[in-house]
């Protein structure tokens, strides 16, 4: 059964009492709590995180920004003047394997914050990181931005979640094509994966304008501060799975 830190000495998700007790245990006024599944926890993260607990939960690595960084950042701001803007991405580098584990980070580069990193601790693949990782900014703009006025806007690597969620190449976005009365089903009448963070990223756009944009990280590099942002987050999460 998962648990949640929101505060410890590293907060975040844990799979297991052992691993979420080293967080605590000894930390003066720590905070934790018990769920029976990780969606009921990431719906309690999303409802009842604190101002405070975000303090910490984000303070967990300063960005060096050197004069290239200053200078994405600029770049950046002019792209999304007022804006909060979250680079999000998962890694599971045993994807589709039985022994997978996977992990997700959420960098939010005008806040100079540190990254927002956590393990997938339910149904770890790539794909599910990479939806809970922008499940998560939206969270973490609520809290940023608590009069829900600034837009947020998601940068992803995972094509499928930003074609879900917006407008392409002249086509409708999938999500709305994909809730049939009471069932979510693909163009192949399958069952739609990660419904739960689907469902939950609808209810953050009743909440905050969101914007959505595709990080091809294969292609040249034309926006080379997009390209960085993301790397720099995606290597978080990459380090986090692979120390499982």
């Amino acid at each position: 059964m998962p648990y949640i830190v929101t505060k410890g000495r590293q907060p975040g998700i844990y799979k297991t009492w052992s691993e979420a007790e080293q967080q605590v245990k000894g930390f003066k006024e720590a905070k934790f709590k018990k769920f029976n599944t990780e969606t009921e926890a990431r719906e309690f993260m999303e409802k009842t995180l604190t101002e405070m607990e975000l303090e910490q939960t984000l303070a967990l690595l300063d960005l060096n920004k050197d004069r290239s960084e200053k200078k994405w950042l600029k770049s950046l701001q002019e792209a999304h003047p007022g804006a909060l803007v979250a680079f999000c991405s998962g890694s599971a580098p045993r994807n589709g394997q039985e022994d997978c584990v996977a992990a997700y980070a959420v960098s939010f580069p005008f806040e100079g914050r540190a990254r927002f990193v956590m393990e997938v601790t339910e149904r770890p693949t790539n794909n599910r990181a990479d939806c809970l990782a922008a499940q998560t900014a939206t969270v973490l703009a609520q809290l940023l931005d608590t009069t829900g006025e600034k837009k947020l806007v998601i940068y992803s690597r995972y094509q499928g979640l930003v074609h879900a969620m917006a407008d392409h190449n002249g086509e409708k976005r999938w999500i709305n094509k994909w809730q049939v009365g009471d069932k979510w089903l693909t163009s192949a009448d399958e069952p739609v994966e990660h419904q739960d963070i689907y469902k939950a990223l609808l209810r953050a756009e009743e909440r905050r304008q969101t914007e959505w944009h595709f990080v091809d990280v294969d292609a040249d590099p034309v926006i080379d501060w997009v390209v960085e942002f993301h790397r720099q987050t995606h290597e978080e999460a990459e380090r986090a799975a692979r120390s499982k």
